[in-house]
């Protein structure tokens, strides 16, 4: 169909159009976005349906992934490369190039997202939201760390010791310390990407109607102190979801200047996702790993995120050294990988970043 002619139907038409097309039987979709400056030949995108295509069990998988395009360019991309795309126009939002972390732009793009989601989930779609291809600038680590002009050292100390929970007394104290535009320097840990090994769907938990991946995971999928990353997660289209997304999007105005993570990260504590009822679990990194907290044992991780890094260059150069190290552990014998120790050349590039969880667990 012509790209005039397909941008002729109203946005909910294609969108239903399209999600019916690439649904499972359980009508779940795998969802990612992708802007212009993504969308070139060579660029991420391709890493990212790579992963698909020498996955352990995820090559079908592509059939049921739908991709967002939030410009014309992204779009044809798109429609040259996979045949499930959307074509997402959202009024007063510009996403073609980059936006810089945090920037009013940046919010917009990140909140407009999560509303959206929540339409898939009332259109009756369960969905795997893998991280978004769009563009983001990254803020020195100073500046995003370091709220309160505590000296480097010093805040980062404080940071290992404590660790993120927002009900911390450290984290509570620079919250109620700082103006609202100054909350977003709680999130340190950003997205760019994930590359897909194995199926997902069939590790994910039975009772979760919310499951989200982790930069620090702490050994309990139930504990509210695990640090989130909304880079990755899988919902279920239920009553309690749908509520759930909602009163998410509308925090907001609670916490004007502050990234959804972040908002996140705050309300899971909060009475009324208690009263909605839903089911929140944390997946283990051992199974949906990063550079934060790296799936040590290739014989049984699904997703690798390439977190706890800064720059493009760094993160594009690690994330096609991880998928060389899956090409040659695929193609040791059968039982070598299953006895194999074989791990991770990543993060080389991304290592040297702050990244206070990789060398936590390190030691």
């Amino acid at each position: 169909m012509a790209l005039s002619l397909l941008l002729q139907e109203s946005q909910d038409v294609r969108l239903e159009r399209v999600l019916k097309a690439a649904a499972t039987e359980d009508n779940t979709v795998i969802l990612t976005s992708l802007n212009a400056f993504w969308s070139s030949p060579g660029s991420v995108l391709d890493l990212f349906l790579e992963s698909f295509r020498i996955g352990d069990g995820t090559s079908e998988l592509l059939s049921h992934l739908v991709i967002v395009a939030v410009d014309d360019k992204a779009y044809e991309r798109c429609l040259a490369v996979h045949p499930h795309c959307f074509h997402l126009k959202t009024e007063g939002l510009d996403y073609s190039g980059e936006k810089v972390f945090n920037t009013p732009e940046y919010l917009d793009m990140m909140w407009a997202r999560l509303d959206f989601l929540r339409l898939i989930l009332e259109n009756g779609y369960n969905f795997i939201f893998s991280v978004s291809l769009l563009s983001l600038l990254s803020q020195p680590w100073r500046l995003i760390l370091n709220p309160l002009n505590v000296p480097y050292s010093n805040w980062l100390q404080l940071y290992l010791q404590v660790g993120p929970d927002p009900t911390s007394l450290i984290t509570k104290q620079v919250v109620e310390t700082t103006s609202s535009e100054h909350l977003h320097g709680l999130l340190i840990l950003q997205d760019v990407d994930i590359m897909w090994f194995r199926n997902p769907l069939l590790y994910f938990y039975p009772d979760g109607d919310f499951q989200i991946s982790c930069d620090n995971f702490l050994g309990d999928p139930t504990n509210l102190k695990n640090w989130p990353n909304n880079g990755f997660n899988y919902v279920k289209s239920n009553n309690r979801s749908i509520e759930f997304y909602k009163y998410w999007y509308t925090s907001r105005a609670r916490f004007p200047g502050v990234h959804e993570q972040n908002v996140l990260n705050i309300i899971k504590f909060d009475q009324h996702i208690k009263q909605i009822g839903v089911t929140i679990r944390f997946l283990s990194t051992e199974r949906f790993g990063g550079f934060c907290e790296p799936s040590r044992d290739l014989n049984k991780v699904c997703t690798m995120h390439a977190n706890c890094c800064i720059g493009l260059r760094r993160k594009i150069e690690d994330l096609r050294a991880m998928l060389d190290d899956w090409r040659k552990f695929v193609s040791l014998p059968p039982d070598t990988r299953k006895s194999s120790r074989f791990s991770w050349s990543v993060p080389r590039s991304c290592r040297y970043n702050i990244n206070p969880y990789y060398n936590r667990s390190k030691s």
